[in-house]
C-alpha cells in the first residue's frame, strides 16, 4: 500500500469514527467512544 493510499484509508477511518459520536451525541447518547448512551 502507498503513502497516498494509507493516508486516504486513515482518514476515512477518522471521518466515520467522528461521525458515528456526532450521531450518537444528536441521538442522546454519550460523544465518548464505545460508552452506552447517557439517557436511556
Amino acid at each position: 500500500m502507498s503513502t497516498t493510499e494509507t493516508n486516504t484509508a486513515i482518514k476515512h477511518a477518522v471521518k466515520e469514527k467522528y461521525g458515528q459520536a456526532a450521531l450518537r451525541v444528536t441521538t442522546g447518547g454519550s460523544s465518548c467512544c464505545g460508552a452506552s448512551p447517557a439517557r436511556e
